[in-house]
């Protein structure tokens, strides 16, 4: 909470805020009324904030084990307690749990957009999606269509860095100038934004 209220009063715009991932051990009761708090403070400077009942899995690495859909399916959002927790805490964006996990894995996500059309209908407010990178881009066209209004990538851009960094040292042993070797990786880094800008269907569309 010290932090988002941090963010806020130093002139952040947006605020995501996750109790449940600060405090494994928090209660939903808990979780609504501290996520709450940060709303009401963010009113007093427009902030918007972002948040979810309940972290979801992984992390933002290259995993090498498979996904145990059935296990991870015990944590996706319901249509009812989203509502509830929309209400409760008032909320701008809401976090959606449907298959998308933090980081990537050796096969593709899934994920269920009948539920986040379900999800769609019970809220009104924006949705997003996390854990984005390694989903097969079809999934975002429905997502987006369905109303998804932000989807956050990560681990795509790490593992083109790291990938496209490791291959020019490696094919330019005796130079130790690295930076003349970025501009190789910054293309590459550049070239995973651009195709989900355009797989986003969010090509020309930011607010200047």
């Amino acid at each position: 909470i010290a932090g988002a209220i941090a963010g806020i009063e130093a002139g952040f715009e947006f605020i995501h805020i996750d109790i449940s991932q600060a405090r494994k051990n928090a209660t939903l009761e808990e979780i609504i009324s501290e996520t709450k708090q940060i709303v009401d403070y963010a009113r007093l400077t427009g902030a918007l904030v972002e948040s979810e009942p309940h972290y979801f899995g992984g992390s933002s690495n290259l995993h090498t084990e498979k996904i145990d859909y059935e296990e991870i399916r015990k944590t996706f959002s319901t249509p009812e307690l989203t509502k509830a927790f929309v209400d409760a805490t008032g909320i701008d964006t809401f976090a959606a749990a449907i298959g998308n996990l933090h980081g990537k894995y050796p096969v593709p996500k899934k994920l269920d957009i009948d539920l986040l059309k379900q999800i769609r209908a019970a809220i009104d407010c924006n949705i997003s999606l996390h854990g984005g990178s390694g989903t097969p881009g079809h999934y975002f066209v429905d997502a987006v269509a369905t109303g998804v209004t932000k989807i956050n990538i990560n681990s795509d851009m790490r593992i083109a860095y790291r990938q496209t960094l490791e291959r020019v040292l490696s094919e330019n042993e005796t130079e130790y100038a690295v930076v003349k070797l970025m501009d190789t990786v910054i293309d590459a880094v550049q070239q995973v934004v651009e195709d989900k800008i355009d797989t986003f269907n969010a090509a020309g569309k930011a607010l200047v």
